[in-house]
């Protein structure tokens, strides 16, 4: 047994000096290992020492930015060439020889141009003026060539102040004050009111255009147990003016009654001449332009 361990203490007093430097040899490598030496850590690196995942890192960003250089790259290529057109475009449309009045001689040529990107090069306009496509309209004309409005207007001439006539966007308007059809706040027609309503059916009678008829009221409220409000007053008032000209020979599918209240006004409601004039009842000639 003594034997054994003086075997084992004389191997080691020989090889102590070899030992030592193979200990010391792997402590070295433990500590100065680099962390980019191998995918898969091993009893050698020290376990406080994860710095290893920087290489996944640097790798990712390796390729990304070799992924926005292609990008950069790719749309620098793609970029349009500016224009190079423009100054071509300006000679071969205005020569310095040509004369503006010959551009417009086709029906189209007054839009002729040439497009590049979406952009329209019109020709330069003409310094004379065209010529009339119509003759202006004699001042005498026959009474069968004469415009139908006008010769309509001059039937109700002789009316008088009973009726206010007018013409607006091709119609022609008859205004009768409530003073002359209507009693106050009724709708019933006066006698004066039947025959002024009377006198113009018979220079409408001959005629087949549409007739509307406007009742209008002022500001001022009403509610009585036949007119809760002016709505229904404008409304009875038109109606009463449609019947009257029926009556007088007017045929019905002419005619069309509407009430407006005092939503279309003609004068001012602060006054008592406002008021008078915004309680009419207008009958509109709704006459063709033929």
């Amino acid at each position: 047994m003594n034997e054994r361990h003086d075997e084992a203490d004389q191997w080691q007093e020989e090889h102590s000096a070899e030992l030592a430097k193979a200990q010391a040899s792997a402590q070295h490598r433990d500590i100065s290992r680099p962390w980019f030496e191998g995918w898969q850590p091993d009893e050698r690196i020290n376990e406080e020492d994860q710095s290893y995942w920087l290489l996944t890192m640097v790798d990712l960003m390796t390729l990304l930015l070799v992924l926005f250089v292609l990008l950069a790259a790719y749309a620098y290529q793609q970029k349009p060439a500016q224009p190079t057109w423009v100054d071509s475009v300006f000679e071969q449309e205005f020569p310095p020889q040509a004369d503006p009045a010959t551009e417009l001689q086709s029906p189209t040529g007054a839009l002729s141009g040439h497009l590049y990107s979406g952009a329209l090069v019109l020709p330069t306009p003409p310094t004379t003026e065209p010529e009339p496509a119509y003759e202006p309209e004699p001042e005498e004309r026959p009474a069968s060539a004469r415009s139908p409005l006008a010769g309509i207007s001059e039937r109700f001439a002789d009316l008088g102040d009973n009726v206010d006539v007018t013409t607006i966007a091709g119609r022609i308007n008859l205004r009768v004050g409530e003073e002359i059809l209507f009693p106050s706040a009724e709708a019933e027609l006066t006698e004066s009111g039947v025959a002024v309503i009377e006198q113009v059916a018979a220079r409408l009678e001959r005629e087949s255009y549409p007739i509307i008829v406007q009742g209008h009221t002022d500001n001022r409220p009403i509610q009585t147990a036949r007119f809760p409000s002016n709505w229904e007053l404008s409304a009875a008032r038109a109606s009463a003016v449609v019947r009257a000209l029926v009556d007088a020979g007017i045929e019905p599918w002419r005619l069309s009654a509407v009430g407006y209240a005092d939503t279309m006004p003609v004068a001012d409601n602060f006054s008592a001449e406002g008021r008078a004039e915004n309680r009419r009842v207008d009958i509109i000639l709704d006459i063709p332009a033929n």
